[in-house]
């Protein structure tokens, strides 16, 4: 009696170890096993890829390489994770997203002749065009990590879920570049040929007064710091040893705050201290002034990966997203 339940025992426990080790044909585990490391990428730019290919005599629009970019071809989205499988089915997963949008405008404005030979607006330029220049930025850092829980051994779909933390940094900015310098009004140069008339107005970056003339060198806005937790839930299928396609929806909870931001302008200064205006030829010209702009705002956010999709720096939730975005799986 005692051996046959040794040997009852034994049985099963060979059992399930042979159904725990999936196979391929090369005898290789296709499923991560215990001590194992794992990269994960973002699919998406290699899957839009695949169908420009398909579509034979069609012009191609997506290119891979290192853009992974999951929402168009004007920013930089990289997604990266790694994990390290304690057992074979729990793992620690570390995951690193960086966001980068720039984008530059240029624009071609008449030179400024300092030396005309008539006062009337357009005789005192010059035909010489010079550039003028805007340059915005958008970024994001966000870094997580958390523990992983698999279900499934036995067959090439595994799902998993678990919870993770996350750390993110944010901010944004302007800058102008322009051809021309300010320059005081002289008994040569008509009231018209303010700064208006010589820089080129790329939308809120040129404004006029009656005591004041500006125009913008750089915007700060205020950086936004926040704190995450979220769960999450996914599903991979191994297409080969230990290779697979998956994808993951999460949800989760934090706290964010954004900072003041600033601003930096030049322009003329047109009357005085007692607001009496300047006589021609003697308005100051002020450079580098720095503005504050703005408040602090702080608060609660809950959603999902991307909650709001019309600003993709808010990487709140740290992983791959917007939901259901697909990632490859590698195991080694």
């Amino acid at each position: 009696m005692k051996k046959q339940v040794t040997l009852l025992a034994l049985t099963l426990g060979l059992s399930n170890v042979f159904a725990q080790d999936l196979l391929d044909k090369k005898q290789r585990p296709i499923l991560p096993e215990a001590k194992d490391w794992g990269i994960s990428i973002d699919a998406t730019p290699f899957i839009n890829l695949a169908s420009d290919m398909v579509h034979i005599g069609a012009a191609g629009t997506n290119t891979a390489g290192l853009n992974f970019s999951g929402l168009n071809d004007s920013h930089k989205d990289y997604s990266i994770a790694g994990k390290y499988f304690m057992n074979n089915t729990t793992a620690l997963r570390g995951i690193l997203r960086v966001y980068d949008n720039t984008n530059t405008e240029v624009a071609f404005i008449n030179k400024l002749n300092l030396n005309p030979t008539a006062s009337t607006w357009p005789n005192n330029i010059d035909p010489e065009k010079v550039k003028d220049m805007k340059r915005t930025n958008d970024w994001a850092v966000g870094i997580g990590g958390g523990l992983e829980k698999r279900k499934g051994t036995k067959y090439r779909l595994q799902g998993y879920y678990g919870g993770e933390a996350s750390l993110i940094l944010a901010g944004s900015g302007e800058k102008y570049k322009y051809g021309n310098d300010i320059v005081a009004n002289t008994s040569t140069l008509t009231a018209d040929n303010d700064l208006t008339q010589y820089t080129t107005s790329f939308g809120g970056n040129v404004s006029t007064a009656a005591d004041h003339d500006e125009r913008t060198l750089s915007v700060r806005n205020g950086k936004t710091f926040a704190l995450a937790v979220r769960g999450y839930v996914g599903v991979e299928y191994f297409f080969a040893a230990k290779m697979s396609i998956g994808g993951e929806f999460g949800w989760g909870l934090g706290y964010y705050r954004t900072g003041r931001g600033s601003k930096t302008v030049e322009g003329l200064d047109r009357l005085d201290d007692n607001g009496t205006a300047f006589a021609a030829g003697s308005e100051v010209i002020v450079s580098d002034q720095k503005i504050k702009t703005g408040g602090v705002d702080r608060g609660l956010f809950f959603g999902n990966d991307r909650l709001n999709t019309a600003a993709p720096s808010q990487l709140w939730m740290n992983s791959y997203s917007p939901s259901g975005k697909l990632s490859f799986n590698f195991y080694f």
